[in-house]
C-alpha cells in the first residue's frame, strides 16, 4: 500500500469500503487499525469481522440507502464515529492475524480447503 494512501486513511472521517474484491480488504483493515469509522460490505470481510451497529455500518452490496444512512449517522452524531472506530480497532486486533501477509496466506489456505475438500 502506498504511503500516501495510509496518510489519507488516518486523516479520514469515514471509510466506505463496499468493494467485493478481496484484494481491497487491506484498506478496510488499515482503516479499522486507524480507528476510522467504517461502512462496509456485509458480504465481504467487514461482515465477518465487524458487528453491524456496533463496530461498523454493514450494508448489502448495492444498498445505496444503507450507505447514505451510514454516512449521515457518522457525520451528524458526535460520539458515534469515535465509538465505532474504537470497536472496529478492537475487533480487528482480536480477530485478525497482525501480520497481513500471514493473514492472506491463512485465508488462501482456508479457501483451498473449501474448494479441494469433497462434500
Amino acid at each position: 500500500m502506498p504511503e500516501e494512501i495510509l496518510s489519507y486513511i488516518t486523516s479520514a472521517n469515514l471509510c466506505i469500503h463496499v468493494s467485493e474484491d478481496a484484494g481491497d480488504d487491506e484498506y478496510l483493515l488499515k482503516s479499522a487499525m486507524a480507528k476510522v469509522p467504517l461502512i462496509a460490505n456485509k458480504q465481504g470481510l467487514g461482515g465477518k469481522l465487524f458487528v453491524d451497529g456496533e463496530s461498523a455500518c454493514l450494508c448489502e452490496p448495492g444498498d445505496v440507502k444503507c450507505i447514505a444512512d451510514g454516512i449521515n449517522k457518522f457525520l451528524n452524531e458526535n460520539q458515534t464515529p469515535m465509538h465505532f472506530g474504537i470497536n472496529a480497532f478492537e475487533a480487528t486486533l482480536d480477530r485478525v492475524e497482525q501480520n497481513y501477509d500471514a493473514y492472506l496466506e491463512a485465508y488462501a489456505l482456508s479457501i483451498e480447503r473449501c474448494v479441494l475438500t469433497p462434500s
